[in-house]
This record gives C-alpha cells, structure tokens and sequence, in this order.
C-alpha cells in the first residue's frame, strides 16, 4: 500500500499513476454528472484490478466505499448504455426495472 495522495483530478491521477489499476477513495462526487467525481484520493495501485485492491486490503475498512480504475487506455470495446425515459402518466412500475441493452459505439468521429 502507498500513502494516501492528496485530492486529485482525473488527469492528474492518469498522469501519476500511468497504464495503473488505482483504487480511488473520498470522491467528490459531481452533483450535475452523479456518474463522475471531481477529485479523489488515490490509496493503491496496481498492474491490475486484483492486485490494486490487493495493495488496498490493509486500509479499505477505513472507508466508506472505494472505485477501481484503469488510468491508461481502453483496449476492449466500449458500450453505451440505452437510458429509460419515464412516462410520467403511467400507472404500473414494472417498466423501469427491465435490464438496459448494452450496444457498441463506434470509436470513429464524424
């Protein structure tokens, strides 16, 4: 386990911990993009997710909740989750528990 870092931004975590599983841990959590925080702390690091929250083990109790992230670049398929709107004239619940369908998005830009 490493010190615990002072608060970072995502860049700047990228940026210290390279191609690095972090375990990231007191968030500031957006209060517009509820998905995404501000800043972090990182506690651990490691060459992959099992081995990070291994380095972590020892201090995890401490906290509350903790995220695991990849700092380097995504080599696997990136999916977009389809989003439920809700039909505020609808009567029965079921509808918002149906699973979302994953599907690819394409890496290219128009």
């Amino acid at each position: 386990m490493m010190d615990l870092s002072e608060r970072l931004i995502w860049p700047q975590i990228r940026e210290r911990y390279p191609d690095q599983w972090v375990v990231l841990v007191e968030h500031d959590w957006d209060e517009i993009y509820l998905g995404t925080y501000k800043t972090a702390r990182a506690l651990a690091c490691g060459g992959s997710r099992a081995e990070a929250i291994a380095n972590a083990r020892p201090a995890l109790d401490a906290y509350d909740g903790y995220g695991c992230r990849f700092t380097g670049e995504i080599r696997g398929p990136m999916f977009e989750l389809k989003q439920f709107k809700l039909d505020p004239y609808r009567t029965d619940t079921c509808h918002v528990h149906q699973r979302a369908e994953a599907r690819p998005v394409s890496r290219t830009r128009a």
